[in-house]
């Protein structure tokens, strides 16, 4: 989503969305499993559909259980919302609040991201 057009994310359609969602979910799951235990990696996405980011998180966080945790970012700006914990009645992993969304600005546009820490 971009601050100077505010209308550039009703473009994505559902069908859309859900294909993203899919792909990201493949490609979280492949990052995560060749990490090395103890390692940390950052998963981001240019979107603001819940689909595409606490929903592709939260895939995560059920097939590796206790291997995968979601650590909080810290934000050197102001202009940011924790994961969203609910969307069309699904709830997820508590520790999605660690998640952060980017809102738009004249200096950023707006994005989606989560620190993910492999257990020892």
């Amino acid at each position: 989503m971009r601050f100077a057009e505010p209308d550039s994310g009703k473009s994505s359609s559902l069908r859309k969305i859900r294909e993203q969602s899919r792909k990201q979910t493949g490609l979280i799951a492949s990052a995560f499993q060749t990490l090395q235990p103890g390692g940390t990696m950052l998963y981001c996405a240019c979107s603001f559909a819940p689909e595409e980011n606490e929903a592709v998180v939260n895939t995560l966080l059920n097939p590796f259980g206790e291997q995968a945790e979601l650590l909080e970012i810290e934000m050197p700006i102001q202009h940011w919302q924790p994961g969203l914990e609910l969307f069309e009645g699904q709830t997820f992993d508590p520790t999605i609040k660690h998640c952060r969304r980017i809102l738009p600005n004249e200096c950023f546009d707006g994005f989606f991201m989560a620190k993910i820490r492999k257990a020892d």
